[in-house]
């Protein structure tokens, strides 16, 4: 499971950074064929369609339940059995990895439910005769209403337009909120990312500039003496809320609107994880985005060639 989510991470990744790269000119919305308009427009336009104020009322209810989250991999009698069956996945020791999952699923520990319901789904070359979408759709619930956030975010990763399963920006948002509501980094994240791009959500430079602060404060920052990486989530994700200035134009007065909701945000969610960090202003470094740019090309037109050949 956890290769499953950096896997669908980088490419989630790289789609905002074409996004970003190509806001002039190249919106992969904007193709010059009406037939391939009208058939994306299936997932294309999809927005939120429930109350965003009732996706904040059931984020604080998952949230709530965190003091009874079972996790195994926090229970020291369990943590080694815990990393052995990862391990035993890894090495496509799929019998024995789903033994072990299963027995840690059935006592309630939501990230063993995670992790089987990725097995169950094929991510890492199960055999077909393994899976089995519904027992996979049945432990990530389980996991889910637990209150466990990164299988929240996991569920609406399954909605990301690009990867060929339940394609559906509207979704994809909705669940990148409840997850955020609740503090999750990475999906504060994404909401900043969507927020811009106008994917699942109306465009709003000053919710995405909140999200992306708020994801910031989340974001480990390096050890001292320590540069930030290039490549990681922290700089990344400083970069991009550098261009809602440099690029997109974003007035003083609407920064300070953005933190001013920042601030308001974490006194309202203190049931929230809180932010690791205070500074938000750290300097981003430069990053070589050709790379990306060019590889999510070459998926977008992967996926026109597949839509047209189906």
């Amino acid at each position: 499971m956890v290769s499953f989510i950096f896997s669908r991470l980088k490419t989630n990744v790289r789609l905002f950074l074409f996004g970003f790269l190509c806001l002039n000119g190249c919106d992969i919305q904007k193709q010059d064929n009406e037939s391939e308009i009208d058939n994306s427009r299936a997932y294309f336009d999809t927005k939120i369609s429930r109350p965003l104020s009732e996706l904040r009322s059931y984020a604080k209810e998952m949230a709530l339940k965190r003091p009874q989250l079972k996790l195994a991999s926090e229970v020291p009698a369990l943590r080694e059995y815990y990393s052995k069956a990862k391990d035993r996945l890894y090495k496509k020791d799929f019998e024995a990895a789903e033994i072990m999952f299963l027995g840690m699923a059935e006592q309630g520990y939501a990230d063993a439910q995670t992790y089987l319901s990725g097995f169950y789904i094929g991510n890492h070359d199960e055999p077909v005769a393994l899976r089995d979408t519904e027992k996979s759709a049945y432990w990530l619930e389980k996991a889910m209403n637990s209150g466990y956030t990164v299988a929240q975010y996991d569920h609406a990763l399954s909605f990301y337009v690009g990867n060929f399963h339940d394609e559906n920006w509207g979704k994809y948002a909705e669940w990148s909120y409840i997850a955020a509501e609740q503090g999750h980094a990475k999906a504060q994240d994404t909401l900043g990312g969507l927020y811009l791009t106008e994917r699942g959500v109306e465009k709003d430079l000053i919710e995405s500039y909140k999200w992306f602060s708020l994801a910031i404060a989340r974001y480990q920052l390096p050890k001292e003496g320590e540069e930030i990486s290039k490549g990681s989530p922290l700089n990344i994700t400083l970069w991009s809320r550098d261009l809602l200035i440099s690029r997109e134009g974003m007035t003083t007065e609407q920064v300070k609107e953005a933190k001013r909701r920042a601030i308001e945000w974490e006194k309202s969610h203190p049931y929230a994880y809180p932010p690791i960090n205070k500074d938000t202003n750290i300097e981003w470094k430069d990053i070589d985005l050709a790379s990306d740019a060019i590889k999510a090309l070459e998926e977008q037109k992967l996926n026109e060639t597949i839509k047209a050949d189906n």
